[in-house]
């Protein structure tokens, strides 16, 4: 009889049996869903349910409870803020079990266990991914514009600076051939004076 037999050993002793569910929750959370064997999967599918409800209400007495039991911030703030309130329509049941057949080996039945919100958060990650993309393209666009503004504004104002530069050039050879004429008149004038002279 099983008298105050509370869930099954899976032939572990107690610490080896805590740190496979750690891991196999860990890995449940991080990827979706993880292939294992019916019985592994009945205990953690307990376990995820119990951690989804804990998480559901999103306090800090909730996030330091599954901290001490996970000891990742990470893993916690995805429970609480990304897979907690794509099910808040649930009471339970936020896990799905699919047989995969028997395993080679020792032809254990093989299971996936996935989270219900799995499909919800493809979409949502996909959108994500959809503006990331966008806004990426955006940020490349606006950066580009404006270094093709700025491009233009260094080109304008190198044109102006060389047409300052050209207009003042030619304004002192004006200046300087207005200056030479007068001086060019005089000795054409001082030629015919002699030329005079000498008839």
């Amino acid at each position: 009889m099983r008298h105050r037999v509370k869930g099954k050993a899976l032939s572990r002793n107690t610490k080896q049996r805590q740190a496979l569910f750690k891991g196999m929750l860990k890995s449940l959370f991080e990827e979706g869903a993880i292939e294992t064997t019916e019985a592994k999967a009945k205990v953690i599918r307990r376990l995820a349910d119990k951690v989804i409800s804990k998480a559901k209400p999103g306090t800090l007495n909730a996030r330091r409870t599954l901290e001490h039991f996970f000891g990742s911030k990470q893993i916690v703030n995805r429970i609480v803020d990304g897979v907690a309130p794509a099910l808040k329509d649930r009471k339970s049941g936020f896990t799905t079990l699919t047989r995969l057949g028997r395993r080679r080996g020792d032809d254990s039945s093989m299971v996936k266990l996935e989270l219900v919100s799995q499909p919800i958060e493809k979409e949502v990650a996909e959108t994500a991914k959809k503006v990331d993309s966008a806004k990426k393209v955006e940020t490349r666009a606006g950066k580009d514009n404006a270094k093709k503004s700025e491009k233009t504004a260094k080109v304008s104002e190198k044109s102006d600076k060389t047409s300052k530069k050209s207009s003042a050039k030619t304004e002192e050879k004006s200046a300087k051939k207005v200056a030479k004429k007068p001086t060019s008149k005089s000795a054409s004038a001082k030629t015919k004076a002699k030329t005079e002279t000498a008839k």
